[in-house]
């Protein structure tokens, strides 16, 4: 499924299957099986295709990727509040040995 649409959104930008042999480094019969699902596309190759043509993944991938991402959203947005903590508290010992140091060395 999501072959057919990045044949369809290449075939939108107007890349025809001969260039992408040049502009990728794949063969051309390679390129043919792939998109034609006869062969078993690498990931690589997927990525390759979706970077060298500037595709938008969102409209390669499923949209219920996209709807349960948000998920995703939410714990990345936990993740960076306790980072963001731990930063702070490791600043706190910093400064806390910084001003014991300076004692030391004033005593």
């Amino acid at each position: 499924m999501y072959i057919k649409k990045l044949a369809k959104e290449l075939k939108n930008k107007g890349v025809g299957k001969k260039e992408i042999p040049v502009d990728i480094g794949v063969s051309y019969s390679s390129v043919l099986n792939y998109l034609n699902e006869k062969r078993v596309m690498p990931i690589d190759v997927f990525f390759k295709l979706i970077d060298t043509y500037n595709i938008d993944i969102r409209n390669v991938l499923d949209e219920k990727y996209f709807e349960s991402s948000s998920f995703l959203t939410d714990e990345t947005e936990k993740l960076k509040r306790k980072i963001f903590e731990l930063e702070i508290r490791l600043d706190e010992c910093r400064r806390k040995n910084d001003d014991d140091d300076f004692q030391r060395a004033i005593s």
